[in-house]
């Protein structure tokens, strides 16, 4: 029934052979990207739990011919593992794949927005779990590949795999830092950023004004008075987190902890980020022992470099696993 469901949703898309696996809508219908992922692409649902009890939930894909292992993790918000499908078109078709979503994302339990004023103090524990459910299946070289929040969550698990002396016993070959933050503290303004500049308006696009262009949407007078109530709503949640985030930046900021990971990091990001500073992260950068970077200055959105510079994007990708890995 599931199979027979996707096939007639890629009729009705008029779509000859596969969903556009880089077609940010598709992206956005879990069911769809799940039920395609395990019918088309051989993907199988797995479930690990967290060093704190989370039941965490995922797809992996494994192929016997694989000289590596990757792992996706995704950002802040809608933040699920169907989001990342499209890196399954950007790396080499012979290699291990989880997908999987955090804590309070997707079909994972735990707790999100009525956990926000403790968000970046646990989420690392996920990505720690993840590492260790793969390399309890093999033990072949790692790959963690993290956006947005992603990376940060990343950067932490693998400070905290560094200090207990477990880098190399896990087999992390490398870590892809792709529009990261270095604090929560300076990313505060990025729900309500977002919401206003992409979530408003693709809502009313999709669902009342389809064949107006984005811009024409962001003119209606129903949609400019929805992101000024919801506006509001997110930076009174926002200034009653604050004191949460302040309490716990120095648990929670990855700098300069940073600099103790060992193993090779690919930092991507672009100059005109307005979530995240690129300066930040060129100061990492400049604290990694082993690092190269891509610091894109062509028109980019965050942590959509994979969707807008395609070709570049799987080139850098592919000369860092060439690099870091037997491929």
């Amino acid at each position: 029934m599931k199979k027979l469901t996707l096939i007639i949703f890629i009729f009705l898309f008029n779509i000859a052979i596969e969903p556009d696996l880089f077609d940010t809508n598709f992206l956005t219908k879990d069911p769809f990207v799940r039920d395609f992922l395990i019918e088309y692409e051989h993907f199988q649902p797995v479930q690990f739990s967290s060093l704190d009890n989370i039941n965490l939930s995922g797809l992996l894909k494994e192929d016997s011919d694989a000289s590596f292992n990757i792992i996706f993790c995704a950002g802040f918000y809608p933040g699920r593992k169907e989001g990342m499908a499209t890196f399954i078109r950007l790396v080499p078709e012979t290699t291990n794949i989880l997908f999987f979503d955090s804590r309070g994302h997707g079909q994972s339990n735990g707790a999100f927005f009525s956990a926000l004023h403790t968000y970046g103090l646990h989420e690392y524990q996920d990505i720690i779990a993840a590492i260790e459910f793969i390399h309890d299946n093999n033990n072949k070289p790692i790959i963690i590949i993290g956006l947005c929040a992603g990376a940060f969550h990343a950067s932490r698990a693998l400070i905290e795999l560094t200090n207990k002396n477990k880098l190399n016993a896990l087999n992390i070959a490398g870590f892809v830092f792709d529009s990261g933050l270095v604090s929560l503290l300076d990313v505060l303004h990025i729900p309500e950023h977002h919401f206003k500049e992409s979530v408003i308006p693709w809502f009313f696009k999709n669902n009342l004004y389809r064949k107006d262009s984005k811009l024409e949407v962001k003119s209606r007078n129903l949609v400019r008075l929805s992101t000024w109530f919801l506006s509001k709503i997110i930076k009174s949640i926002t200034l009653s987190i604050k004191p949460f985030y302040l309490w716990n930046e120095e648990k929670t900021t990855i700098y300069p902890q940073f600099a103790r990971i060992k193993c090779p990091i690919l930092f991507i990001h672009s100059y005109d980020d307005t979530y995240c500073n690129i300066e930040q992260i060129q100061t990492l950068a400049q604290i990694t022992k082993n690092e190269s970077h891509w610091w894109i200055k062509k028109p980019a959105k965050h942590a959509c470099h994979h969707l807008k510079h395609t070709a570049q994007y799987r080139d850098r990708l592919l000369a860092f696993f060439s690099e870091t890995v037997n491929t």
